[in-house]
C-alpha cells in the first residue's frame, strides 16, 4: 500500500466530521441566499443575515481545516528505528536479566553471549564461542544427558525446554543450575536458533527442599497424632474402669493394711499412666481445651514466681517479660507446656558448672519466612514470642528432626517419657501458633513459642482468676 492509499484509508477514519461540516456549510449558504433574495426583507435585516452566515461559515471552515490537519498528521509515516539501536536496546535488556543469557546456532554450539558467563560457567566468552552446549560441565555423562534431552525436545518441535540439575565441580560446593531454552524453527520446521537463560538456583532449591521437608514433617506429625490420640483414648477408657474397680477393692480391703498398701502402689502407677495418656491426648488434639483470652505476660510472671523456688539452687534463672501481651489459649495446657520445657532445660544443665536458664517474652512482626515454615499458623500481623533458653548439653544434630516425635527422648532410660515436646507441639498447633527448637551439642538449646496476638476489640468482658487475666 503506497502513501496515497494509506492517506485515503486513514482519512476514511474521519468520514463523519467531513460530511457533517460540508453539509452544514452548504445548508447555511443556501438559506442565506434565499433570505437575501427575498424582496420583503429590509436592508438592515439582510445585512444581519449576511453577517450571521459569514460567522457560521468561518466556524465551519475552521472546523473542517482542523479535521483535515489531524488526518494529515495521522497519515504521516512513523519514523523507523535504526536497526543497530534496536539491537543495542535488546542487548541491554538481556544484560539486565539475572544469570547468563546466550544463544546457540542450529549446530547446538554457543554463538553469542549477552552477559558474562565467567561466574556461572567458569569460562569466559572467548573460550565458549563455537563449543557445544554444556561443554563447560565437568561430567561427560551429565553433558550427554542434557544434550539428549535437548535433541528430544527438538525432535518433538517443542517451543521451549526447562532444565534444572546439580553442578559438581571438584571441591567446590554443589550448586543447582536452572536453564530455560527457547527453540526457534524456520518455515521448514528445522532448528534455526536457541535462546538460553541460565541461572544459579541453589538458594531457591534449598528453600524448596526445606519447605518440602517441613510439609512432610507436618503430615507425619498429623498422622502420628491421629494414631496416638486414638490409642490414648482407648487406654483412657480402660484406666477409667481400672480406677473404679480399684476404689471398690480398697473399700473391701481397708481392714487389711498389707493389701491396702499394694493397692496404693497400683493406684500410683495408674495415676502416672493417666498423666502420660493425658499428654498423648493433648498431642493428638483429642483433649478438650478451654480456649479464652489470656494475658500472657501475667501468666508468665505467675509461672516464674512459682517455679523459681523449685529450681536447683545452683541454676541461674533469668526472666525478661516485656509489655502486656494477650493471646487466646488454654491457660492450664499452656502452663503444662512451660513446665515441661523448663524441666527439659533443668535436666540439660544438670552437669554444667554454671547452669543458666533464661525465659523471655516479646512481640514480633509476622514475617514471610516464618509463615513459610509454619503455614498452619493463624493469620495475624503480630506474634507473641516466648523463648526458653539454656546453656546445657544440647541435642545432637542427627536427632533434631525427631525431637517432636512422641516417645522419642535423648534422656537415659527411665528418666523421660518422650512426650513433653510432643505435647507442646500439639498444644501450639491447636492454638494456631507454632513451636521451633534450635540446639547445638555442647552449647545449649532454645525453644521458641509463637502465639498470634489477640485483638482486644473482639473481647466482650474481662475477669481475673488465680493471677491470670482471662477475657472471653
Amino acid at each position: 500500500m503506497n502513501v496515497a492509499d494509506k492517506t485515503a484509508a486513514r482519512g476514511a477514519h474521519h468520514p463523519a466530521p467531513l460530511l457533517w461540516g460540508g453539509g452544514l456549510l452548504l445548508l447555511c449558504a443556501a438559506l442565506a441566499g434565499l433570505l437575501l433574495a427575498s424582496p420583503s426583507l429590509s436592508a438592515t435585516i439582510k445585512l444581519i443575515i449576511a453577517a450571521v452566515a459569514l460567522v457560521v461559515g468561518i466556524f465551519l471552515l475552521a472546523g473542517l481545516h482542523r479535521t483535515l490537519a489531524m488526518t494529515r498528521t495521522t497519515d504521516m509515516p512513523l519514523p523507523k528505528e535504526d536497526a543497530e539501536t534496536r539491537e543495542s536496546h535488546i542487548a541491554q535488556l538481556f544484560q539486565m536479566l539475572p544469570g547468563c543469557t546466550w544463544y546457540a546456532d542450529e549446530r547446538l554450539r554457543y554463538a553469542e553471549f549477552f552477559s558474562s558467563p565467567d561466574t556461572l560457567f567458569g569460562a569466559n566468552e572467548q573460550q565458549l564461542i563455537g563449543t557445544e552446549l554444556w561443554s563447560w560441565v565437568p561430567d561427560e555423562i551429565h553433558r550427554q544427558h542434557l544434550r539428549e534431552l535437548l535433541k528430544q525436545a527438538i525432535k518433538e518441535q517443542k517451543p521451549h525446554l526447562d532444565l534444572s540439575w546439580k553442578l559438581l565441580r571438584g571441591k567446590q560446593p554443589t550448586r543447582w543450575i536452572g536453564e530455560t531454552l527457547y527453540l526457534k524453527y524456520d518455515e521448514n520446521g528445522q532448528l534455526h536458533r536457541i535462546v538460553g537463560l541460565s541461572n544459579d538456583i541453589t538458594d531457591r532449591k534449598k528453600k524448596e527442599t526445606e519447605l518440602a521437608a517441613m510439609q512432610q514433617h507436618a503430615r507425619k506429625m498429623e498422622a502420628v497424632g491421629t494414631l496416638v490420640g486414638g490409642i490414648a483414648h482407648e487406654f483412657n477408657n480402660m484406666l477409667a474402669g481400672m480406677v473404679g474397680n480399684l476404689f471398690l477393692l480398697k473399700a473391701e480391703l481397708k481392714d487389711n493394711p498389707k493389701q491396702a498398701e499394694r493397692l496404693e502402689r497400683i493406684e500410683t502407677l495408674i495415676q502416672r499412666a493417666a498423666r502420660l495418656i493425658d499428654q498423648m491426648l493433648t498431642f493428638g488434639r483429642k483433649h478438650p481445651a478451654k480456649i479464652h483470652r489470656v494475658s500472657l505476660d501475667a501468666l508468665l510472671r505467675e509461672f516464674v514466681q512459682m517455679e523459681e523456688g523449685r529450681l536447683p539452687s545452683n541454676v541461674h534463672f533469668e526472666a525478661s517479660i516485656g509489655q502486656p501481651i494477650s493471646v487466646r489459649a488454654d491457660s492450664i495446657q499452656l502452663k503444662q507446656v512451660l513446665g515441661s520445657l523448663l524441666q527439659n532445660a533443668v535436666d540439660a544443665v544438670a552437669d554444667k558448672d554454671e547452669p543458666r536458664i533464661a525465659l523471655t517474652l516479646e512481640t514480633i512482626e509476622d514475617t514471610r519466612e516464618l509463615r513459610e515454615r509454619h503455614p498452619q499458623m493463624a493469620p495475624t500481623a503480630r506474634l507473641a514470642h516466648v523463648m526458653i533458653q539454656d546453656n546445657g548439653c544440647g541435642i545432637p544434630r542427627k536427632h533434631l528432626n525427631r525431637v517432636f516425635d512422641p516417645f522419642f527422648t535423648t534422656k537415659e532410660v527411665g528418666t523421660g517419657t518422650g512426650m513433653g515436646l510432643s505435647m507442646a507441639y500439639g498444644v501450639m498447633e491447636a492454638l494456631g501458633g507454632a513451636i521451633e527448637l534450635e540446639s547445638k551439642e555442647g552449647r545449649g538449646t532454645a525453644v521458641h513459642l509463637y502465639f498470634p496476638v489477640a485483638d482486644s476489640s473482639q473481647d466482650r468482658w474481662v475477669r481475673e482468676y488465680s493471677g491470670d487475666i482471662f477475657l472471653g
